[in-house]
């Protein structure tokens, strides 16, 4: 029996049912609905997703997905919706109806990255990465191109674009780095992973902290259970303990460690953030893990590199104040770089509410000496900036490649060409 729809083409269709036919689609409470837009009167498959289904062209399918492709070899000819054989998919039909848009109208080409689009651009990534489509690695590209690079130069890119004269917003023009990271596992991206998880680590993020009995809770006290051992003997995120907890019952759990005992008041920590759909997304507790202890590892690079290219910094041997009579401004370019140290310190980057960033931390030590508002006491001589600039650069990419392990993704980073 054929279902074609005389009066209302874009109505509830009935399902055309072979007497005895197995079945190999949902059942459903109500007759499907055809997809207004992105059913064709030539197309020869029903793709049916929830309560909705979409008239397409199998041809098209088959060139774009081998999954699609193999799936349409397997159908019950016996089940059909308008005539159609009848591909039943798992998928939401908003998220066909985006992917199906990507393969017939280019809808690629008119995507946007930002904030309010992301959830599309999830969506598409998903399917097409089940459904092994050749735009994954169209979108994949624009990722990490523009937004999640994996070059430190395309880093600098992206962190200037999102600087409107002082002001740095960052989330107005990028996804929220969790909702980067959950989609990076999702799709096995992991070249998206570790500059989402740097963004994310020098944020000012919300922690929500709740006790429990220890059994009933994932245990995360600046690392797992597993590494408290670690902890005891000042391996582990003791910063990150400090800087999450409140102080009181930060106290206790180090009081609780010190004394080789484990706490028995679990202190569980969850970091999360609201999509443009209202919807929470949070870390998984391994991610959780890798992001405290990434953020332990740069804060103590930028502090070894304050000591070894700040503190007591000897000018240049080409220091042109060091040819000078006066015994003051002899010293003037290592007042200079005491002066930076002393910014640095006194946590300047906070104004731009960077102040747990230290790639940009390092730039701007070398910066804060050539802006003319800054006062004449952080300015080195030309040499003494110069060998400093060069002292920066190496800081800097020696610290973007390590970023990786730091955030535990060195091993899926292996074929990605990172840095």
């Amino acid at each position: 029996m054929d279902c074609e729809l005389a009066s209302n083409r874009h109505g509830p269709a009935a399902l055309s049912v072979a007497p005895n036919a197995p079945r190999h689609v949902p059942a459903l409470a109500a007759p499907p609905t055809r997809h207004p837009d992105l059913s064709f009167a030539d197309g020869n498959i029903a793709i049916l997703t929830g309560s909705v289904y979409f008239v397409v062209h199998n041809g098209l399918l088959a060139r774009q997905s081998p999954p699609l492709q193999q799936a349409s070899k397997n159908l019950d000819l016996r089940l059909q919706l308008e005539g159609r054989p009848i591909l039943a998919l798992p998928d939401s039909p908003q998220d066909m109806a985006l992917f199906l848009a990507a393969l017939y109208d280019c809808l690629l080409l008119d995507i946007k990255l930002d904030p309010p689009n992301f959830s599309t651009v999830c969506a598409l990534l998903r399917l097409a990465t089940k459904y092994q489509t050749k735009f994954r690695s169209y979108l994949l590209d624009q990722l990490q191109r523009v937004h999640w690079p994996t070059r430190l130069a395309q880093w600098d890119t992206r962190e200037t674009e999102a600087t409107i004269g002082s002001a740095y917003d960052a989330r107005a023009c990028y996804a929220h780095p969790i909702l980067v990271i959950n989609l990076a596992r999702a799709i096995d991206a992991p070249a998206l992973l570790p500059s989402a998880f740097y963004d994310l680590s020098r944020s000012a993020c919300r922690w929500f902290v709740e006790c429990a009995p220890r059994s009933a809770l994932f245990t995360l006290v600046g690392v797992s259970v597993s590494v408290l051992n670690g902890m005891r003997s000042g391996a582990g995120c003791s910063k990150c303990l400090r800087g999450a907890l409140p102080i009181q019952k930060a106290q206790q759990v180090q009081t609780a460690l010190s004394a080789d005992r484990a706490p028995q008041t679990t202190y569980t920590f969850e970091i999360s953030c609201i999509d443009h759909q209202g919807i929470s997304h949070q870390l998984s507790p391994d991610d959780l893990m890798n992001l405290l202890k990434g953020r332990e590892h740069a804060s103590r690079f930028l502090s070894t590199f304050i000591v070894n290219e700040l503190e007591g910094r000897e000018p240049s041997g080409n220091c042109l104040n060091m040819r000078l009579e006066d015994p003051a401004q002899r010293r003037a370019c290592q007042a200079a770089f005491e002066s930076v140290t002393f910014e640095i310190l006194r946590d300047v980057n906070g104004v731009t509410e960077r102040s747990s960033d230290p790639l940009f931390a390092m730039l701007d030590a070398e910066l804060m000496q050539t802006r003319e508002s800054q006062v004449s006491a952080l300015r080195a001589c030309e040499f003494c900036r110069l060998e400093f600039g060069a002292a920066v650069d190496q800081a800097r990419e020696e610290f973007w490649l390590k970023m990786p392990a730091w955030f535990g993704v060195e091993s899926e980073l292996e074929l990605t060409g990172w840095g």
